[in-house]
């Protein structure tokens, strides 16, 4: 492999990674606008840490299943008595994406 190849890779694994950390960084200023300087590195670092993990078998709860049904759900009768099985709908979710074994 000659040094330009080389180079050009390494400078490709240089600028993903600066990359990478950059987004880690704007997300936690993103998601916590509070936190000091040290407080959203340690934010970003955990934001890398879970991205670089190979388990991301996050699942629905049965509460997100309800609240992703009912925030979805109209009903025309004035008094309209809804039934819903939410955890058998998460487990039914998290199957279908392949999320629980």
């Amino acid at each position: 492999m000659s040094d330009k190849h080389k180079d050009d890779r390494s400078e490709e694994r240089l600028v993903k990674c600066r990359d990478r950390v950059l987004t880690a960084w704007a997300c936690a200023a993103l998601l916590r606008p509070d936190l000091s300087p040290a407080g959203k590195q340690k934010l970003a670092r955990k934001i890398l840490k879970m991205a670089e993990s190979e388990d991301h078998k996050l699942g629905i709860t049965p509460a997100q299943a309800q609240e992703i049904v009912l925030s979805h759900v109209q009903c025309i009768a004035k008094n309209c008595p809804m039934l819903l099985f939410s955890e058998p709908l998460s487990r039914e979710i998290n199957l279908f994406f392949g999320e629980v074994e």
